[in-house]
């Protein structure tokens, strides 16, 4: 309790069998705790690691507590394992390195903890760090690099094709593009910026919010939606009117959430842009519901 370390600790492969009790204790350089196991419980409330924090592959039997840690540099857990780790997100989130099944662990370790909070942010963090791993391009798939050099070698061959259909048939479209590409990365993507990975509720919010915006606007300068008006002065004829911008958001707004209001009339083409627009809102709607029920029933 509250020694202090001036020069590297290693503590690798040594074996805790009672209580071990690092409170408030300062390493200065690197603490190693590599292989180490904690039969008892492991207790670093308060400690502060100012250079790399190494807990690869060590073994909490017991509760681990680092509550009140100051992290100043890297922290692994990597290939660890822990029944309870009392941690807080908030103090490891810029330090931790990155390992899948750790991350999914500290997801668990939070819920259990019920810091919901706490996991649905480290479960961001989990998913944008595993799709830095994937490439656009991923390893060449044998039977696609197969297929294109038998295309290829068709293409070669003047006698067989002429040079304009040749250029069409094997670069448009792209189909060996295609087949490599990583659509995994790609849906990853979408889900981030659409909805955080199933874990934020604002990203959605400030979707219907700016696609309303985008859409009135839209409608507003194109003149492309017109409100029938119920005329006073004959026999109560419906004649159309343009709308002002902020008819145009109302009617905007009413798309997007899925209730088309009644007295206005998309005029030609402009229908199917309303009924993208629609679609889109059903969409962003059906997210956000889901991910509000996620959020609010644990």
């Amino acid at each position: 309790m509250k020694a202090n370390f001036y020069e590297c600790a290693i503590f690798d492969g040594i074996q805790f069998h009672n209580y071990a009790n690092f409170v408030e204790a300062r390493f200065n350089i690197v603490a190693s705790f590599h292989w180490a196991f904690f039969n008892d419980y492991a207790n670093f409330s308060g400690a502060r690691f100012r250079k790399r924090a190494n807990f690869n592959r060590a073994r909490f039997g017991e509760d681990a507590d680092f509550r009140r840690a100051i992290f100043e540099n890297d922290f692994s857990l990597n290939e660890s394992s822990f029944k309870r780790l009392h941690i807080r997100w908030e103090i490891i989130k810029d330090h931790l390195r990155y390992d899948g099944a750790v991350y999914l662990s500290l997801i668990k370790n939070f819920k259990n903890l019920e810091f919901y909070e706490d996991a649905d942010n480290c479960y961001y963090q989990y998913r944008v760090l595993a799709q830095k791993d994937k490439n656009w391009y991923p390893s060449p798939n044998k039977s696609v690099e197969l297929l294109v050099e038998i295309c290829e070698e068709i293409a070669s061959c003047p006698k067989i094709l002429y040079e304009d259909l040749r250029w069409l048939c094997f670069t448009y479209p792209p189909f060996y593009w295609i087949c490599r590409f990583n659509w995994s990365k790609l849906y990853d993507q979408i889900s981030r910026i659409s909805c955080g990975y199933g874990v934020k509720v604002s990203p959605i919010i400030l979707w219907m919010i700016g696609l309303s915006l985008v859409f009135a606007f839209a409608y507003f300068i194109s003149g492309g939606i017109v409100q029938i008006v119920i005329s006073e002065t004959t026999t109560n004829a419906a004649k159309p009117v343009s709308m002002s911008i902020f008819d145009s958001l109302y009617f905007s707004v009413m798309v997007i959430i899925g209730k088309l209001p009644t007295g206005f009339n998309p005029i030609g083409g402009w229908k199917y842009i309303v009924m993208i627009e629609s679609f889109l809102g059903y969409l962003l709607m059906a997210l956000f519901a889901v991910v509000l029920v996620r959020k609010l029933i644990r």
